[in-house]
């Protein structure tokens, strides 16, 4: 299985819904179902100590059991309507064939929807001479470019130098890219890397010489009607132990947000822009009053000097000349629970 969300909820105040259910107290089931936004106010639950174990403990796994928790609701619901710590969870997750999941060290597999993971998994990768240049080639049947999503990217830094030490380097074509330390995701699924062409080769780059670091991505074509190969093998290390390589990052990578996460990016885009917009035209304003007011002074010393007047014997000095044009450029400023006995499991498949 793929644990990919777990959120903790809280019911209403009037729902009359324990604030903690044990096996003495008489609850009805809709005390531990989601109904909607209105009835239900939750948010993601990374565990205990925010260690994301109800995550690591059960990815990979073919069973998983765990011990309830909560989150209080202070900061996200309102608590004059909801009980001040959640009182049920819910998790989801996929669960996927084993034949459709493949070593990167040793596989050969095809299908239209495939997934690659350090052959420990859920267990850390082995050592740097095991697992280093381990690689898969990776092609779609059709034209259709390939989609890599991240499942679970637990990439680790060399704790002496401060530089990653693991990475999946993807070359793609003409093109390189790196799935490296910068990209841990929390279990949260997102779009890794797209191709540009039908054919990529993804190499595992392991610096450890200890057992660390964990990965498990999603591979599918574009097209979903174009079916992909993967050969997978052990090759010569381009990098070995404790040797240093740069991280390659160009290609888009964006998070598969929840819809009002969406909305909310979406809203401080548009707002960006528009500030930016009133910003552009102030700027243009000031620019083009100054403007104005020079080719004024430059038009007047010019009226002056060929203007015919009656010589006089102490003409008045001309002060014309002394003065001295200031423009000021204003830029605009822009502004620890006990147990409880029950988790919904909802499968997404």
């Amino acid at each position: 299985m793929y644990v990919h969300d777990v959120y903790s909820y809280a019911k209403t105040l009037d729902s009359r819904c324990p604030q903690i259910q044990t096996s003495n107290v008489n609850a009805s089931e809709g005390c531990c179902s989601y109904y909607n936004a209105a009835e239900d106010c939750g948010m993601r639950y990374y565990g205990p100590n925010g260690d994301l174990t109800t995550y690591s403990d059960c990815s990979g796994s073919v069973s998983c059991q765990k011990a309830v928790g909560w989150n209080d609701t202070i900061k996200e619901c309102n608590q004059s309507v909801f009980l001040p710590q959640t009182n049920y969870m819910q998790l989801n997750y996929h669960c996927i064939e084993e034949i459709e999941i493949c070593s990167i060290c040793s596989c050969n597999a095809s299908g239209t929807s495939l997934y690659i993971w350090n052959g420990e998994y859920p267990n850390a990768m082995n050592d740097c001479s095991l697992t280093s240049g381990c690689s898969c080639s990776i092609t779609s049947s059709g034209s259709s470019q390939i989609q890599l999503i991240a499942f679970d990217v637990r990439f680790k830094i060399n704790s002496t130098t401060g530089d990653c030490a693991q990475r999946l380097h993807i070359q793609d074509d003409e093109s390189e890219f790196d799935i490296a330390c910068d990209d841990q995701n929390a279990f949260e699924k997102r779009t890794a890397y797209i191709s540009t062409s039908n054919r990529i080769k993804l190499r595992l780059d392991n610096s450890l010489e200890v057992s660390n670091g964990y990965f498990w991505i999603q591979v599918q074509a574009i097209d979903g009607t174009d079916k992909l190969t993967l050969t997978c093998g052990k090759e010569n290390a381009t990098y070995g132990c404790n040797d240093n390589f740069t991280i390659i990052s160009e290609n888009i990578t964006e998070f598969i947000l929840p819809e009002k996460d969406r909305r909310d990016s979406a809203a401080e885009s548009g707002n960006s822009g528009g500030i930016g917009t009133i910003i552009g035209v102030v700027v243009a304003i000031i620019v083009l009053v100054a403007l104005a007011l020079l080719a004024f002074k430059l038009w007047k010393r010019y009226k002056d000097k060929h203007t015919k007047v009656d010589p006089k014997p102490d003409p008045e000095p001309d002060t014309d000349d002394d003065d001295i044009f200031n423009n000021n450029d204003q830029t605009p400023i822009t502004s620890r629970a006990p147990e409880s006995v029950l988790i919904r499991m909802k499968t997404n498949l």
